[in-house]
């Protein structure tokens, strides 16, 4: 997969609960989205409403669309997860974590 980001990026360690009702793990988290392990096939394009707990940096709420989805191991699913219009409070949430947590351009 040809790699995209025009964000800076982090290891993520806090909790995420989605509107899927699926079961969640996310691994990084960037401005632009959020990458997530799931027990479910999540299809691309999907909504999703997201309330992410950035540890003590709070926890915001976030709406995204999946970007894409593909098969980890068997009934285990990564996807990416696009966010929509964040707004100035969420923004400076996510660049506080990242500051902490970098891990690459």
């Amino acid at each position: 997969m040809e790699e995209r980001r025009i964000h800076h990026r982090a290891q993520f360690q806090g909790k995420v609960e989605c509107s899927e009702k699926a079961e969640i793990k996310a691994y990084d988290i960037s401005l632009s989205g959020i990458g997530i392990e799931s027990n479910r096939n999540l299809q691309e394009g999907t909504v999703v409403f997201l309330l992410i707990t950035l540890n003590a940096k709070g926890i915001i709420k976030v709406i995204g669309r999946v970007a894409w989805t593909t098969e980890h191991t068997h009934n285990a699913y990564k996807c990416g997860v696009e966010f929509f219009s964040l707004t100035n409070y969420e923004q400076t949430k996510i660049k506080e974590y990242i500051e902490d947590h970098h891990i690459d351009n």
